[in-house]
């Protein structure tokens, strides 16, 4: 199994594991959609669901760790793609004015994924062995996010 696979889609993350990886994904995202914003506005969407999809792996492995299946985040992420993409993508070209309100559903998103990414970073995974792997509590952050062993 190569490491990307292993990073993205198998095994748990932990509190500490997942804020700093959320720190590193916050800020490399941040300057991958502010060198997008130059782009054709088919291709900032493309590349920001892409982008997000790969920052819900991160909270799959988070939702693991707290004995949830993994699949709640990519789904969730999905929702919300589905509801944004076409509302970003109409103002980018012009057909949805630049001040027109957010629909009730996208705001809706916003809070739901506002609340799931708090309890991801505060609630407390279990420090045994559960179905989805090893505790990465005692891990430095380079192997709990490869899904090493202690």
């Amino acid at each position: 199994m190569n490491t990307f696979h292993k990073i993205l889609f198998t095994g748990r993350l932990g509190r500490k594991h997942y804020l700093i990886a959320l720190i590193i994904y916050s800020f490399v995202s941040t300057i991958i959609f502010q060198i997008l914003r130059e782009l054709e506005s088919g291709t900032y969407i493309l590349v920001a669901c892409a982008v997000l999809l790969i920052g819900s792996m991160l909270q799959a492995k988070r939702f693991r760790d707290l004995t949830a299946p993994g699949k709640i985040a990519p789904i969730a992420t999905l929702v919300f793609i589905v509801a944004w993409a076409p509302e970003v993508y109409g103002k980018m070209i012009g057909t949805v004015s630049e001040y027109a309100s957010m629909p009730p559903f996208l705001g809706l998103m916003y809070t739901l994924l506002f609340f799931m990414h708090w309890y991801l970073l505060l609630a407390k995974g279990t420090l045994d062995e559960n179905n989805y792997g090893k505790s990465t509590y005692q891990l430095n952050f380079l192997k709990a996010l490869k899904n090493e062993s202690v």
